[in-house]
């Protein structure tokens, strides 16, 4: 089953420890852990002075119930990180069981908060590391990672490469601004890392060397792993040197076909892209910043000019503007492509999903101003139950089919990239 590698608070383990911080990590899904009796056997071992829990919008109901009796079994320290508190840091923190919340990226947070302790501060925003490369001794910065027989337990199977399948991300953030996107906009501020190529194909080799033959494939779940082409051209020679199969997650438009070639060359037996929708107009409502007859073209010679290859499109419905109908026309042109590839010998396959407002986004944002915050501050619905299949789905709605765009701070008026790497 799918359970995603928590880089957030792996890199934060990393960057505390290597400043004498004694930690212990806990994650109740890769160790499908489904009962919650389980994760309170699971803190009771460890009798922490200090917890930092990653908190998104579906799951914060659950963890807050585990920090109240965190606290009251320990007098722990509880620190909220995550998606969740751009949104709703300052609410959190008026609780009696919350001690600190971290507004963004949480490696210099949690390290001030487990140093100064009750000198700490209660809300951190968006205190980022510039340098993601190495640690302060100049060691590479990598993410914790767990033994191996739990670590084959992260996977994503929308491709199923052999497991172990090693997740890495090479960067942090998107230049990209769009308007339902919460990672860059919550957790990065907009603002767009890469780790050098040196730093990333060192991280694969120390995990071949610790890992051996378990190690069978790789996944890149960068937000957008395609950007900077000699950047990744490093790395693309890494790959081919250590010969496994690897997939990643990209954007249609920031590569060359020759680029895609080499990718091939160097092992990539699967492409995973956002393509939200082919119409334009709903496409600059969102602020996706793409060109989407360029997007299908550029689809359409990937799956004809490769074979036995694996494509992932991410597509969306009810975008803000939608009229009926187009998002029917989508799914046309993506059965097209799915004939066209087979005919290669290659897999394409998508994924269909609601736009959602989530908290902090720029379409969140947007939603409140309108008045529409009690129904979104119904948290239970943002769980993915078939029960609640239809209610969120419907806010963006509220906007109108005449809707157009905003100004906005973290986006401007139509959404153009920052820090967008060149070379």
């Amino acid at each position: 089953g799918y359970a995603p590698f928590p880089f957030w608070l792996s890199w934060a383990m990393t960057y505390a420890a290597h400043h004498g911080i004694d930690c212990a990590f806990y994650d109740g899904v890769a160790q499908r852990h489904w009962s919650l009796d389980f994760t309170r056997m699971a803190f009771a071992s460890f009798k922490p002075d200090v917890v930092v829990y990653d908190v998104a919008t579906p799951t914060v109901g659950i963890i807050d119930g585990i920090a109240k009796w965190a606290k009251e079994s320990f007098n722990c320290r509880n620190v909220y990180t995550g998606p969740h508190m751009k949104a709703y840091a300052e609410r959190w923190i008026e609780q009696p069981h919350v001690d600190h919340c971290v507004i963004g990226e949480p490696d210099i947070p949690v390290l001030d908060i487990c140093r100064r302790g009750d000198q700490a501060k209660p809300i951190y925003r968006f205190e980022h590391l510039e340098n993601i490369d190495t640690l302060p001794d100049g060691k590479n910065f990598i993410p914790w990672r767990p033994p191996a027989d739990m670590l084959a337990n992260y996977y994503d199977p929308s491709m199923p490469t052999e497991k172990i399948q090693l997740t890495v991300m090479t960067s942090r953030g998107c230049p990209f601004k769009c308007s339902y996107c919460q990672w860059p906009n919550v957790m990065n501020a907009g603002k767009y890392r890469a780790r050098s190529a040196d730093a990333v194909v060192d991280e694969l080799r120390q995990a071949k060397a610790w890992l051996g033959e378990d190690m069978r494939s790789i996944f890149f779940d960068d937000d957008t792993w395609n950007l900077g082409k000699s950047r990744i051209e490093k790395i693309l020679a890494g790959l081919k040197d250590l010969g496994l199969p690897w997939t990643m997650m990209g954007r249609i438009d920031t590569s060359k076909p020759e680029l895609y070639d080499r990718m091939v060359d160097a092992g990539c037996v699967g492409m995973r892209f956002g393509v939200e929708t082919f119409d334009q107009t709903l496409a600059d409502n969102v602020k996706k910043s793409l060109d989407v007859s360029v997007a299908y073209e550029n689809l359409k010679y990937l799956v004809t000019r490769y074979s036995g290859m694996e494509f992932h499109f991410t597509t969306m419905r009810n975008l803000p503007g939608e009229k009926p109908g187009s998002w029917q026309r989508d799914q046309e042109l993506l059965q097209g492509l799915e004939r066209l590839g087979a005919e290669r010998n290659n897999r394409v396959h998508w994924q269909i999903s609601d736009c959602i407002p989530f908290p902090g986004t720029e379409l969140w944002e947007e939603l409140v101003a309108a008045g529409h915050r009690d129904t979104l501050e119904n948290f239970e619905l943002y769980d993915g139950s078939p029960a609640h299949d239809g209610i969120l789905q419907q806010t963006v709605g509220w906007l109108g089919e005449n809707y157009r765009p905003k100004f906005h701070e973290y986006s401007g008026a139509t959404g153009a990239p920052t820090n967008f790497p060149t070379a």
